[in-house]
C-alpha cells in the first residue's frame, strides 16, 4: 500500500503517502468498523464472503490495480481479485487510489473509477467504512516495511478504541 513497485525496483517509502493514509482512516474509522488482516491480495474475497458483503463499494488503495494484468484470469490470484470480486458480485463500484508512479490499466474488463491520491483533498466528512481489510503482501512488500501493515492496523484499532 505504501510502497510503489516499477519492473524490479521498489520506489522508496513515501512519508506524504503514509500521512494521507493515517489522514483518511482518521476521518473513516468508527467503533463498528471491523479491521481484518491478510496475507495476499486475492484472500479478501473469501473475507467478503464470510462477511456476507453483497455489491459493496471497494475503494482500493495500492499502487497496482488489482483487476487483471492479462495472464492467466481463470483461477483467482493477487492480480485480479477485483475482477473475481465483480464477477462474484461482492463488488458493485471499484475506486483505486494510486501513487502518482502507478502504471495505468490501458483495458479493463469493466468501468471503475481511479484517482491519484495527491489529486484528493482531504475531506472525508461523511464517509465510514464499514469493513478495513490490510495486506501484508509479503511476495511484493521489501523487508524494511513489512511492518507498515500492522503500524496501520494498530492504528486503527486505536481510532475503534480498542488499543
Amino acid at each position: 500500500m505504501l510502497k510503489v513497485r516499477l519492473g524490479d525496483d521498489f520506489v522508496q517509502f513515501n512519508q506524504e503517502f503514509y500521512d494521507w493514509v493515517n489522514g483518511l482512516l482518521k476521518n473513516v474509522v468508527t467503533k463498528d468498523t471491523k479491521i481484518h488482516m491478510i496475507e495476499e491480495h486475492d484472500e479478501i474475497n473469501q473475507y467478503l464472503k464470510d462477511n456476507d458483503v453483497k455489491d459493496s463499494k471497494c475503494v482500493n488503495i495500492d499502487s497496482h490495480s488489482d483487476i487483471t494484468y492479462f495472464n492467466d484470469n481463470s483461477v483467482l490470484n493477487i492480480e485480479n481479485w477485483v475482477s473475481f470480486a465483480k464477477w462474484d458480485k461482492l463488488v458493485k463500484d471499484y475506486i483505486w487510489i494510486h501513487h502518482p508512479l502507478s502504471d495505468m490499466l490501458m483495458v479493463a474488463p469493466f468501468d471503475y473509477k481511479h484517482f491519484c491520491y495527491t489529486d484528493l483533498n482531504n475531506n472525508f466528512d461523511g464517509i465510514k467504512a464499514d469493513h478495513i481489510v490490510l495486506c501484508l503482501s509479503r511476495h511484493f512488500t521489501p523487508p524494511e516495511f513489512a511492518y507498515l501493515p500492522l503500524e496501520i492496523k494498530g492504528y486503527c484499532l486505536e481510532l475503534k478504541g480498542c488499543a
